[in-house]
């Protein structure tokens, strides 16, 4: 399982990012971005990440910018692995879109009354969605 933790309202998960540099660092989930993680220039500098290629991105006030992209190996909690990195523009929240949840094999189970689970094991998710969802609807149980 994969500890969250809610910071600014928001839901965030610690993780450690190895580059040249070791850095820990929130990340917030945003099931609207499909990528795989965002960062800004400033911290991709301070990782002393090599850029592999660049591109062009929408981004959701719908304007384009120019971002950096490198391979990173990145841990949190028992997951360990190597995803390619984007940095655009200078400040910012760290974010973890969909193509991560899905490359990392994470299932995300939110529940709006009592927050959220990440995990990598199936079983577990699916256990903890059936009990999350008898909880909130025990009236409509018979």
């Amino acid at each position: 399982m994969i500890d969250a933790k809610i910071n600014n309202e928001k839901f965030c998960i610690p993780i450690k990012l190895i580059g040249k540099k070791v850095i820990v660092t929130d990340f917030y989930i945003d099931t609207g971005f499909n990528g795989l993680l965002k960062i800004d220039k400033k911290l991709f500098d301070e990782l002393e990440l090599e850029c592999i290629r660049n591109e062009t991105v929408n981004l959701g006030h719908g304007q384009e910018e120019s971002a950096d992209i490198a391979k990173v190996k990145i841990q949190t909690d028992n997951l360990t692995v190597e995803c390619e990195i984007m940095a655009v523009g200078w400040g910012g929240r760290n974010l973890i879109g969909t193509k991560f949840l899905n490359t990392a094999n994470i299932i995300l189970i939110i529940d709006g009354t009592h927050g959220i689970c990440l995990s990598n094991d199936r079983n577990l998710a699916y256990k903890i969605g059936e009990t999350i969802f008898m909880h909130n609807n025990k009236e409509y149980i018979v």
